[in-house]
């Protein structure tokens, strides 16, 4: 429903799919209501509206593709496209659950449908035949920036901890990727993977097959069906997911995921719009072709420590040089990021 309240001709020419969208949107279809609604705009109209609308958006929220039509899912995302043609930044969590969904989903290969598995030590699954990886929507879209989830790497002492410079990466990495794995609950770890609906963009050109040629367990689970490696992968980047501290019914509490780190990252984007904006510059936009050029390495912090899992596999993706799909790129370092787009007309 963002989407229909974002772009009037999205709500006016079937953008809305009966089958998918709440029925309460749809009805307001066939009245007269709606009807003056999509038929008394004009051009002025549209562009008041989209000076309404903010540069920067951020969804903390993660569906599984499956649960969709491939049609549907496109259309969605070309209205992504559209919104990054006119400067907007528009930014989706992968979820906390490795190459699960969000609802701790994977996908049955012999039905298709979604069968529930439990992330920890002893993990368990209902439905018959082999298991595929679920890919999560709308991160899983060419035209979003997907953010995964890191955390601090902690020595592996206290004694270490006391050490001078434990921080510096030379002695530990200051980040890794979100992994936490607890005892008798579900694990929590950034999501991350490749589409099963999304052809792999032209910005990525040859990052995800060079990750699966340097990755031998990945790419045999490549051959066994658990993931289209010709697809779309995911995250773009990523950024602190752990230890928030939140206020919510009057208390402080601590909250992990990437529904942390998308935001996160849209507060750089943000601000750095707002310096772009004073000095009479446009923003942004869609920032993904930018974050995969010759740039990266002045904005993006190579994450290469950590491992996420899932649907039955423990170690499905781990973090190396370059990008992956634990932690995409890296995680963004907003002072290099502001000077490159700074240094944009």
């Amino acid at each position: 429903m963002m989407l229909a309240a974002l772009d009037q001709n999205y709500y006016c020419s079937g953008g809305l799919d009966g089958e998918f969208d709440s029925p309460i949107y749809n009805e307001g279809n066939n009245n007269n209501t709606t009807d003056n609604y999509c038929n008394n705009d004009n051009n002025e109209n549209t562009e008041r509206k989209l000076k309404k609308i903010p540069r920067v958006l951020s969804i903390s929220y993660a569906w599984n593709e499956a649960e969709f039509s491939p049609p549907y899912l496109h259309r969605q995302c070309l209205e992504f496209l559209k919104l990054g043609l006119q400067g907007i930044t528009v930014l989706a969590s992968t979820g906390d659950y490795g190459t699960a969904d969000q609802l701790g989903n994977c996908i049955d290969e012999a039905t298709g449908a979604m069968v529930p598995f439990a992330l920890g030590n002893n993990e368990t699954r209902t439905g018959a035949g082999g298991v595929r990886f679920s890919a999560v929507f709308p991160a899983s879209c060419p035209w979003v920036t997907a953010v995964g989830g890191t955390q601090f790497a902690l020595p592996p002492s206290v004694k270490d901890r006391d050490r001078p410079g434990w921080m510096d990466r030379d002695m530990f990495p200051a980040e890794t990727a979100l992994d936490i794995r607890r005892k008798g609950k579900v694990n929590v770890g950034s999501g991350g993977g490749f589409s099963w609906t999304f052809t792999a963009p032209g910005y990525q050109a040859g990052v995800t097959r060079d990750y699966l040629d340097r990755v031998y367990g990945a790419a045999g689970l490549a051959e066994n069906k658990y993931f289209n490696p010709q697809n779309r992968g995911y995250p773009d980047i990523s950024a602190m997911a752990r230890n928030y501290v939140v206020a919510m019914h009057g208390k402080y509490h601590s909250v992990d995921g990437t529904s942390a780190s998308a935001p996160l990252v849209a507060s750089m984007i943000a601000r750095i719009n707002d310096e772009r904006l004073k000095q009479g510059k446009g923003t942004v936009g869609f920032i993904n072709p930018v974050l995969y050029s010759r740039h990266h390495e002045m904005m993006i912090r190579d994450i290469d420590t950590g491992v996420i899992g899932g649907c039955g596999v423990a170690d499905a993706f781990p973090a190396k040089a370059g990008w992956d799909a634990a932690t995409g790129l890296g995680s963004p370092d907003y002072e290099g990021m502001r000077r490159v787009f700074m240094s944009f007309p």
